[in-house]
């Protein structure tokens, strides 16, 4: 199987017992806040700017620390943390108030989606295509 199929998902409770209860409201604001300031929330990530900010689409351009991606979509690993082929080019397209679309130039998604289980509760759900399953531990617990 070529990377370029790969994907992966996981999805987790937003309000795990012996928490503050978080609201959807909240919760979309963390999302957004999240695509806009992405090394708080993606320990690879060395640096973020962010070119086109209009409402519901951003893009910005990542810097990874020790990744580094290729022409054919894959990874490789690199000891250079300011590499530029380490950057890739995100688009982000929000659609409120449950779903964020990751897109990388270098062929990776990542969708964040809220839903909710059978009892109610808020649950989220993140995915990942075409992408690095090695850096998965440093994004989300699986």
């Amino acid at each position: 199987m070529s990377i370029e199929q790969q994907s992966i998902a996981a999805t987790r409770p937003i309000n795990p017992p012996g928490e503050d209860l978080l609201t959807l409201e909240q919760v979309w604001k963390a999302l957004r806040y999240k695509g806009r300031n992405p090394m708080r929330f993606v320990k690879p990530i060395l640096s973020s700017e962010i070119s086109n900010d209009q409402d519901t689409k951003v893009s910005s351009g990542l810097l990874y620390d020790g990744v580094n991606f290729n022409r054919n979509s894959q990874y490789t690993r690199t000891s250079k943390t300011t590499d530029m082929g380490g950057g890739m080019i995100e688009e982000i397209t929000e659609y409120e108030p449950t779903m964020v679309y990751f897109d990388g130039n270098k062929g990776v998604r990542v969708t964040n989606l809220v839903s909710y289980d059978a009892q109610g509760d808020l649950q989220l759900t993140f995915s990942f295509v075409g992408g690095n399953f090695d850096l998965l531990p440093q994004i989300i617990k699986i």
